[in-house]
């Protein structure tokens, strides 16, 4: 099930496109390009969580029967369409970022220093894309956590601690789904058709 995720292969590139962005930051002297390390790196976080769970499946091939009833399996399966739509979407948008930040930093190694044509605030894709990044997080962040809370979907048992582990659990879904509407809703203020793909869609659960 996590398996089919692909989230190995949007980490590669990731962490391709922070390697690239860390060589443009040696110098440490602009604030935008410290932001997008930061943001990428954050994005790398929740995608390596999706492919911790696929490597546990791997190795462990009953691990979801812990999602014990039909119903609980068939939400499970909802989160994970949309979580596969969403990788799906990150990968034709990661891969350009990378030929963009390496362009740049090209463009820097041959004029020997940092221009005002060539910083990273003044590129006309930084915005958008950086806005792009973090709700790509955002929603990420939210799957992750519906996964997480239908674990204890099911739990008429449980104790004290699993139903306190469940509360926090919901309530951090809740947050993570209020800051996802409020991102697409600033996004859908901008012409974002140079950050999502055309034939792609902006998925969210509720």
């Amino acid at each position: 099930m996590f398996d089919s995720l692909g989230a190995g292969y949007l980490l590669k590139d990731l962490q391709a496109t922070l390697g690239v962005l860390e060589k443009i930051n040696v110098s440490g002297a602009e604030p935008e390009v410290a932001s997008l390390v930061e943001q990428v790196s954050d994005l790398i976080d929740i995608v390596h969580s999706f492919d911790h769970l696929a490597t546990k499946e791997r190795r462990h091939p009953s691990v979801h029967l812990k999602f014990r009833s039909p119903n609980a399996l068939l939400h499970l399966q909802a989160v994970l369409d949309s979580t596969a739509a969403i990788i799906d979407e990150c990968t034709p948008f990661v891969r350009p970022l990378q030929s963009s930040l390496e362009a740049l930093k090209h463009e820097r190694d041959v004029a020997g220093y940092i221009g005002t044509e060539n910083r990273l605030e003044n590129q006309a894709w930084y915005g958008e894309t950086y806005q792009a990044l973090r709700l790509l997080t955002e929603l990420l962040r939210a799957l992750f956590t519906a996964i997480d809370l239908l674990q204890y979907q099911d739990d008429t048992d449980e104790d004290t601690q699993s139903f306190k582990t469940r509360s926090s659990t919901a309530t951090q879904l809740h947050f993570q789904i209020g800051l996802v509407e409020q991102k697409l809703h600033l996004n859908d203020q901008h012409d974002t058709d140079g950050v999502w793909p055309k034939s792609g869609s902006k998925h969210i659960i509720h």
